[in-house]
């Protein structure tokens, strides 16, 4: 009977450290000055609530979580007198300040550490010192001591440090954001004067293409043939044609007017040209350019048109028909030319 009692007794000498261990790092209890940085020590997928004796205004902490980036550390929620932490990697350190105010305004300071679950605090509850117990230590987690300092006697206000640190986070968060909009701002500004500089240089070589393509044509020789009947009227729209359609190589170019003397608008849809041989007719492929985007012609104005054709698509003896179309494809007015 004295065996076991004696075993009994060592079992329970050793069980009751471990309990009151535990339940001191599960629930902790400061008391934090003005100037004085409490650690808090949190886990994943744990949340820590934080308790304080007024209502809680507002929570800075310096490695938020943020859902559109996806970075950040902790994620932080308020409600009343408490703060619910909880961090989100598994790794890590950051710190935070919680503004209170009710009766009084208090900023409280903390550092936010991450360990393993079985040392995380689960529950911390936060009080104030004395008026006079201001310091400038960092209080450790699970002692709630006041370690003051001369620098806190003499301090003058109340949270003023605090003040100032939060007051300098911010200022050093607002210039990061003025150097990166900068940054943003230069980066578009020299991608511009390099999309500048590229359609200058694509524009010369544009054209030293299309000097080159003209002296080579010009050096093979200039064709051209003539057309039949080069006039065409109707409603006071007059379609005429150059008498000239002019060769550079295996491409052919005729130049179209449509001069609208009529009281209204002149619309059309498009501009074919079809080639004819005995009673076999074939349309041809044309390339249309004009001064004016729109198939239209205002009244009292003019609009002038290129159609450019593969000349090899058009025999010797085909007789070519230059049509301009209205609505549904039909024709409006047509007019012959020759090869």
């Amino acid at each position: 009977m004295r065996i076991a009692a004696a075993i009994s007794f060592l079992a329970l000498g050793i069980a009751a450290p471990w309990s009151v261990s535990r339940a001191q790092s599960s629930v902790l209890t400061m008391t934090l000055g003005p100037n004085q940085i409490g650690v808090i020590k949190t886990a994943p997928e744990i949340t820590t609530r934080i308790s304080f004796s007024q209502a809680v205004k507002e929570v800075i902490c310096g490695d938020l979580y943020d859902s559109g980036s996806g970075k950040g550390s902790f994620v932080v929620q308020r409600s009343g007198k408490e703060i619910f932490l909880k961090p989100v990697v598994s790794r890590g350190m950051s710190n935070m300040f919680v503004r209170t105010a009710e009766k009084t305004e208090r900023i409280y300071n903390f550092d936010l550490e991450i360990v393993a679950a079985g040392s995380a605090n689960k529950i911390v509850n936060v009080t104030d010192t004395a008026p006079d117990g201001s310091g400038t230590d960092r209080a450790p987690a699970g002692t709630g001591s006041d370690h003051s300092g001369a620098a806190g006697a003499a301090g003058s206000e109340p949270g003023r440090h605090s003040e100032e640190i939060i007051r300098n986070t911010r200022q050093q968060a607002q210039r990061i954001i003025e150097q990166a909009e900068q940054h943003a701002t230069d980066i578009y500004r020299q991608a511009a004067e390099r999309a500048a500089d590229e359609d200058k240089q694509a524009a010369a070589r544009a054209q030293q293409e299309v000097e080159r393509r003209f002296v080579q044509t010009l050096m093979a020789g200039i064709g051209e043939a003539r057309t039949i009947n080069a006039r065409a009227a109707a409603n006071r729209v007059i379609i005429a044609l150059d008498h000239r359609v002019l060769k550079f190589g295996d491409r052919s170019y005729l130049r179209y007017t449509i001069q609208n003397n009529s009281p209204a608008d002149f619309a059309y849809s498009a501009v074919s040209l079809q080639a004819t041989q005995g009673p076999a007719t074939k349309s041809i492929a044309v390339e249309v350019t004009q001064n004016k985007n729109e198939f239209r012609v205002t009244k009292g104005q003019s609009l002038v048109g290129i159609v450019s054709f593969d000349s090899r698509l058009v025999g010797p003896k085909d007789v070519l028909t230059l049509t301009v179309r209205g609505d549904n494809d039909a024709e409006i007015a047509h007019l012959v030319l020759t090869q």
